[in-house]
């Protein structure tokens, strides 16, 4: 995955969809997300499982998100 200035939150995130790679979503308020998102909308992402917490999902509002962090290369 490569990220690029140009490349809005949605795009980046279908990307990382696509390529099955771990992202870190900063929110607006604080918190932080971490896990593989499993959809992605015009207005929302989800994100399941959220690492460390298997049983549970985030969905999470575009417009909140202030920051990605985005696995680029696989290990």
């Amino acid at each position: 995955m490569h990220l690029d200035a140009k490349t809005d939150f949605t795009e980046a995130l279908q990307l990382a969809m696509a390529e099955k790679v771990s992202v870190d979503v900063y929110l607006r308020g604080g918190h932080t997300f971490k896990g593989r998102v499993s959809s992605v909308s015009a207005h929302s992402l989800v994100i399941d499982p959220i690492a460390g917490k298997d049983f549970f999902g985030a969905q999470i509002r575009l417009a909140d998100i202030v920051a990605l962090s985005v696995q680029i290369r696989k290990v």
